[in-house]
């Protein structure tokens, strides 16, 4: 029933908003039965839940009953995802209110290796707190710069998927590349294109972020080329490399991300800032060229701010002179 009501409220990538506030409103009539996990001592119990569900010893009892709890879990959730899906800010509004930022960011950065469990709320937060309509700004920029912080994290589940898998031919409902591809980089993505400005002041919090958003590139490259990787995950990650390219945002070895962009953009992208000696600059959307041969640099800032002309905006105003005043392309909702 979960999954059926999550196939009405949406027309393809599209919520159908009327459907996802009575579905939502029905949701909060019996709130008492939902199957909720919160705050810290909520989300133990869901993660210790998740340990037994994916245990070694799938044939005891305990296991499958876990197994099935999860699931249902994990219906409820991707639930929430569809009645966020587009823009609606009345249901995003009261998905905050059931599932808290902070108890999703506990999931997402647990290593219990529960996928599809991590796979629903990379999608949910993407959804319910990063990819929302301008007027909703900044609700909670704490919990925006946790993402942040968790990104070299996530970096590192993308840099572990390669080499675990070698040249094994990969299924295409695995697990494990769902959560990288279906929840994890459109998540990033729109985190990564609302949220940063550039900074060319060369400050040690600019270096530290760009370098950081450098490595994720390069593990998104590594994933993009691997040789048995099916092809929807492929074309995932390709989206993702685009999206970085037109931040600016560049690989850290110098080599993956402009590898890629020469194969498959056709030459149509801006140069991409490289980090390495000498002044820099960069060109093309989402960039800026610092005046006196400085890098620029993106930086987390302490509050959300939106896509587009807002974002090159304030990049104008953190010193950017020579600014094109493109943005960062349009909000993907």
């Amino acid at each position: 029933y979960m999954r059926f009501l999550a196939a009405v409220v949406v027309d393809g990538a599209n919520g159908l908003s009327e459907l996802q506030e009575r579905v939502m409103n029905l949701l909060l009539r019996y709130r008492d039965a939902l199957p909720l996990f919160s705050g810290s001592e909520g989300t133990a119990r869901l993660l210790e839940l998740a340990k037994r569900a994916t245990g070694s010893n799938a044939q005891s009892s305990d296991t499958s009953d876990a197994a099935r709890e999860l699931e249902y879990h994990i219906a409820f959730v991707e639930l929430l995802f569809a009645l966020t899906l587009g823009i609606n800010e009345v249901t995003e509004t009261k998905c905050q209110a059931l599932v808290s930022g902070a108890d999703t960011l506990a999931v997402l950065r647990t290593d219990v290796p529960a996928f599809s469990l991590k796979r629903a709320y990379a999608m949910f937060l993407n959804e319910s707190y990063v990819n929302i309509d301008l007027s909703l700004l900044a609700t909670d920029p704490a919990l925006l710069r946790e993402v942040w912080e968790l990104l070299p994290v996530w970096t590192n589940e993308v840099r572990r998927f390669a080499p675990a898998r070698g040249d094994a031919r990969i299924r295409a409902n695995d697990p494990e590349l769902g959560y990288l591809t279906e929840g994890l980089f459109p998540l990033l993505e729109n985190f990564l294109r609302n949220n940063f400005v550039i900074d060319t002041t060369g400050s040690d919090e600019g270096i530290a972020a760009l370098r950081t958003a450098s490595d994720f590139a390069a593990a998104v490259c590594s994933l993009h080329d691997m040789a048995m990787l099916p092809q929807r995950a492929r074309d995932a990650a390709r989206g993702t490399l685009l999206v970085l390219a037109d931040l600016g945002i560049p690989s850290s070895d110098h080599g993956p991300l402009n590898r890629f962009l020469e194969k498959h953009s056709g030459g149509k992208h801006g140069s991409v800032l490289l980090l390495g000696g000498g002044g820099g600059s960069a060109s093309g959307n989402g960039s800026a060229n610092g005046s006196g041969g400085e890098r620029s640099l993106f930086r987390p800032p302490s509050v959300r701010i939106g896509a587009g002309g807002l974002l090159s905006e304030l990049a104008l105003s953190a010193g950017g002179d020579d600014n094109d005043g493109s943005g960062s392309g349009s909000d993907s909702k």
